[in-house]
């Protein structure tokens, strides 16, 4: 009986055991994986081998902060291939729960209802943190449906040493379309083989005008009054060389007065010598973009956003993870150091140690300082690819550029208005 008594105790206690383990392990919180998307390398289309080590330094520190937060995501996935590869994972219902929202698809996204509407999730005083076009890109009708975690605005580069050869003074940070013109025609004038500018196309000019895409209806604006206007300014531009189609290469040549360039490529510039090395002794500096007047910001720039998939399981923690990337201020330095674009919140812009880290270990002092990228963010207008789709935005591109070639501007924009809103 002791012997039976024995094993009966055994039994009991091992069972009562083995149901602890068992409680234990079903009540423990469970690890949230988390999947993002996101494309390699840099999202601005210069060359960057670097740019996932910022991605991968948040991961790491957010995963410090969540113990039982796992965040995983498929690396190698080249931007040019990203939107194809995100466009299957959403038809196929297997959508990443955070992802990098592709060029021009923001607006289809939108409205297919498949980003979380994180309108009210950032605190006031979080909102002023950031520059105000950053967070307009991020906007429909006034609600966010994402965040930015990275600025590149297109500023426009000035060879000094051609305009002091040719005695032309340097145009300042608020110089005017009307300036802009003078110059190009001078250097004409002057007839000693350079050129104004290459590059400067009609969605610089309309910024300048103080253009939009966007009508007040809903549907695609063309024919405007600011839209006339500004490729009456790019023919004037084009009558200047009307048979010489300026290249960029003429600009590394020494051979043009202006290029217009983004901050990413400014960044990637000088440290390839494929690009300019022969001609590093070319002194130019970098300012904002002409405008028609002072009242008008003429800066576009371009974001990357990230946004969170409606049908993601794990929301609040993928909202949280978002955030993340968007307001930590290390986060946001680390972006700015690694990657080629700008952080989207001021005080990092203004950051001393980002002058070094981000702009001056790479393209030397003098030629854009923290305080005129500052001045440029704060001055900006969100690109006007972010009006629309992808492909209906080369549409709009294609056409204005044909009529701009054939002389028809006045009697095409209303037809190509019709178009793109019947059509499109």
């Amino acid at each position: 009986m002791r012997t039976v008594s024995k094993q009966v105790k055994f039994v009991i206690v091992s069972a009562i055991l083995i149901c602890i383990v068992i409680t234990v392990y079903t009540l423990r919180p469970k690890q949230e994986v988390i999947k993002i998307g996101i494309s390699s390398g840099s999202r601005w289309d210069v060359p960057n081998s670097s740019a996932d080590n910022a991605f991968d330094d948040a991961i790491e520190q957010f995963e410090k902060k969540h113990k039982r937060v796992k965040i995983i995501y498929e690396s190698g996935i080249r931007k040019k291939d990203y939107e194809e590869w995100l466009s299957d994972k959403l038809l196929n219902g297997q959508s990443p729960d955070v992802y990098m929202v592709p060029d021009n698809d923001f607006y289809r996204l939108v409205n297919q209802g498949a980003l979380v509407d994180l309108t009210g999730y950032l605190s006031e005083d979080q909102k002023k943190d950031f520059y105000p076009v950053a967070l307009e890109t991020a906007k429909v009708k006034r609600n966010l449906y994402a965040l930015p975690i990275e600025a590149n605005p297109v500023m426009m580069c000035v060879n000094t040493d051609l305009l002091k050869k040719e005695n032309i003074n340097i145009p300042n940070n608020n110089w005017t379309l009307e300036d802009f013109l003078k110059i190009c025609k001078q250097l004409k004038k002057n007839n000693h083989g350079y050129y104004g500018v290459s590059g400067y196309t009609w969605k610089y000019a309309l910024a300048a005008y103080g253009g939009s895409l966007n009508g007040e209806d809903g549907n695609i604006l063309i024919d405007s009054p600011s839209m006339y206007k500004s490729l009456s300014f790019i023919s004037d531009i084009k009558q200047i060389e009307p048979d010489k189609n300026v290249l960029q290469k003429d600009f590394d040549e020494g051979k043009v007065a202006f290029f217009p360039m983004t901050l990413a490529q400014y960044r990637t510039y000088k440290p390839y010598p494929y690009k300019v090395m022969k001609y590093s002794k070319l002194k130019w500096i970098c300012i904002p973009l002409p405008t028609s007047s002072s009242k008008i910001k003429a800066t576009p720039v371009k974001t990357t956003l990230m946004g969170v998939s409606k049908t993601s399981r794990h929301k609040e923690i993928a909202k949280e993870f978002v955030k993340f990337l968007s307001t930590d201020t290390d986060v946001q330095q680390n972006f700015m150091n690694q990657s080629q674009g700008s952080s989207v919140l001021k005080k990092v812009v203004k950051n001393k140690g980002s002058q070094n880290k981000a702009l001056g270990d790479k393209i030397g002092t003098g030629i854009l300082t923290l305080n005129q990228l500052d001045n440029m963010l704060n001055n900006s207008v969100s690109d006007f690819t972010f009006s629309c789709d992808r492909r209906k935005f080369e549409r709009i591109d294609y056409l204005i550029n044909l009529s701009i070639e054939k002389e028809t501007t006045d009697s095409s924009l209303p037809s190509i208005q019709e178009e793109i809103n019947r059509k499109w």
